[in-house]
Formats: structure tokens, sequence, C-alpha cells
């Protein structure tokens, strides 16, 4: 699959690494692999290789709670191919799933998850996850198995 899914946030000298690691497995249902990375003075946890799982998780928690305008204008376009969502730090831990802006997150930071793509642009992949609405209503809905056509 040429969809590649990663995730970073940092780690403050006031957290404890064990809450952010359980917000990772909230996020994903289960204990993924993190590594500990540094960039400059910031320490992160860090994955990639992600499987589409957690695509799915987003895909029906942001259909579930209807708030598919709040994904389409917190995401970011960073290039062509890439596209990021900022996942809420303390909501994770709480096992809830809220998307902010990267300048707009809580006190202790935000999750990122970059989607990157060789074969689809990032505009499209955000098509996919999270539509153009009219009213509440996706104006061309999606089922989850089209991600397999941006392979």
């Amino acid at each position: 699959m040429t969809l590649t899914i990663s995730v970073k946030t940092p780690i403050y000298p006031t957290e404890e690494k064990e809450k952010i690691e359980k917000c990772f497995e909230n996020l994903f249902d289960k204990k993924i692999k993190l590594k500990l990375i540094k960039e400059g003075e910031n320490n992160f946890l860090y994955s990639s290789n992600i499987g589409i799982g957690l695509l799915k998780r987003i895909f029906s928690d942001i259909r579930q709670k209807k708030f598919l305008d709040t994904v389409r204008a917190c995401a970011v376009i960073e290039d062509e191919y890439t596209l990021l969502l900022y996942l809420h730090k303390q909501a994770l831990y709480s096992k809830r799933i809220a998307v902010v802006t990267e300048d707009t997150s809580s006190p202790f930071g935000h999750v990122e998850i970059r989607l990157q793509t060789e074969k689809n642009t990032a505009e499209e992949i955000l098509d996919w996850l999270a539509p153009k609405t009219e009213k509440g209503k996706e104006l061309s809905p999606r089922s989850f198995r089209e991600i397999y056509s941006f392979s």
C-alpha cells in the first residue's frame, strides 16, 4: 500500500511516559511499538508504518460523532502528498478522539497523525476521510473500503 501512516507526540518534562503510551494504546485499542526520539532539545514518542486500522477508528468516530467539518477545518495539507491531523492528547487519555489545530491544542500538546501517499493527493485523502458536508450531511458519502483504492 502506498499510504503510510505515522504518529508522533512530544513528551514534556512534567509528563509521565507511561501515561502518553496509554494515549496511544487508547487510540489503537492495543499496545504499539513506540520509539523515543530526540529532535533538538525535545523528546517525542513516535511510531511509523501504522496499519489502516487506525484510520478505520477515526473514519468511524468522525461520522458517528458528526464532526466531519471540524476534521476538514483542522486538517493540514503539508504538501501535495502529506495530510496531517492533530488529536488532543488528554482526550485520547480518556479514550476519546478530539481533533485540534496545531496551535490550539492542549497544554500538553497533541498527537500528530501523518498520512503520506505516493499515488493520491492529500486533498483526495482528506475528501475520503472527511468529505464536504451541507447541513451536516456528507455531499459524497464514502465507505471505509475505498481506502484500498489508495494502494
